[in-house]
């Protein structure tokens, strides 16, 4: 059996500690324990440890984010902790199942004078006067999500805007769970998440002209005299706003704000370089620099390769 809440983190570099650990992972919401596994022999580091959380949602984006971050000398490999002994007990009861199933089956005569024993679909499923049924693939739940997000943010757009759809939908499709959900089953909602994704790819392909407030829909059309605003004043009012927050919270508060703009970069691993920024650049020269596309490229770029240490196929296509 899987644990949702339980992260299994394995390729440590031996000089990680527990504290390290639960250090790397706390923004991310609250632990209930980070333990690296020691040998007892020799209180060495086994290179790999346990990480809980107290909800399922704050372990997947910790799994998300942080499976193949590099710490310290290595990339580390996250996933769920699933229990062993659990595992042997359900694959045991799974094949005594099947066993019984196949003896059931072999038993069963499908005469067609004969009353049905089997359940209906096992019947047809089994009888010589009806073919095997062909599988069917399965569509994903969140296959399923994108697309009803695809179509939902399509029926918001004017004519000229459709061709702005793709890159709509891969930045609203990035945020929080619950915020997708209220796109899916709010309009007025989706339509105020539109709007702020379009500051961010108009901000990033037409700079000159860009703004720093939340446009509405039809902000293209908007001139430098209806528009009163700046980025320093944007910048000051999202720093006011931080005030008196421990720094973690900072980070993730911040985060949220920050993320759209370097995904909008067309940066490859958007969440995990906005990690590392996060924790390695003072989140003033962030927030100053998140308007300017040129100097947030650069630095979105010299944060995958210290990531991944290698700048090939750093950054996607956009269209």
């Amino acid at each position: 059996m899987i644990d949702y809440t339980n992260l299994y983190i394995k390729n440590l570099d031996i000089n990680v500690t527990s504290a390290e650990l639960f250090k790397l992972f706390r923004v991310f919401g609250h632990i209930i324990s980070a333990r690296v596994m020691k040998d007892p022999n020799t209180s060495l580091s086994k290179g790999y440890g346990f990480v809980s959380f107290k909800r399922m949602e704050d372990a997947r984006d910790a799994l998300i984010q942080m499976n193949g971050c590099l710490v310290q000398t290595k990339h580390i490999i996250v996933s769920y902790h699933e229990h062993k002994k659990t595992v042997q007990q359900y694959q045991k009861m799974q094949t005594e199942r099947n066993r019984q199933m196949m003896k059931n089956k072999s038993e069963v005569s499908y005469s067609p004078e004969q009353k049905l024993i089997q359940p209906w679909h096992e019947t047809i499923w089994m009888h010589p006067m009806y073919p095997p049924m062909q599988n069917i693939p399965a569509v994903s739940p969140m296959t399923l999500q994108i697309q009803k997000l695809r179509e939902a943010i399509d029926s918001q757009l004017l004519d000229y805007q459709k061709k702005d759809l793709n890159e709509l939908v891969d930045l609203i499709q990035s945020l929080k769970k619950r915020e997708l959900s209220l796109c899916l089953f709010n309009p007025a909602f989706l339509k105020q998440k539109i709007a702020e994704a379009y500051e961010v790819i108009y901000l990033f392909k037409y700079p000159e002209n860009s703004i720093a407030t939340t446009p509405s829909l039809d902000h293209r059309h908007l001139n430098d005299d209806d528009n009163d605003s700046s980025p320093n004043s944007s910048v000051a009012a999202i720093l006011s706003s931080l005030e008196g927050m421990t720094l973690n919270k900072k980070k993730r508060v911040f985060g949220d704000i920050f993320f759209p703009y370097v995904k909008a970069t067309g940066i490859r691993h958007a969440p995990k370089v906005t990690i590392h920024l996060l924790d390695t650049v003072p989140l003033d020269d962030l927030a100053f620099n998140m308007y300017d596309k040129k100097t947030l490229t650069k630095m979105a770029h010299q944060a995958y390769i210290e990531i991944y240490g290698d700048e090939s196929n750093a950054f996607r296509e956009l269209h």
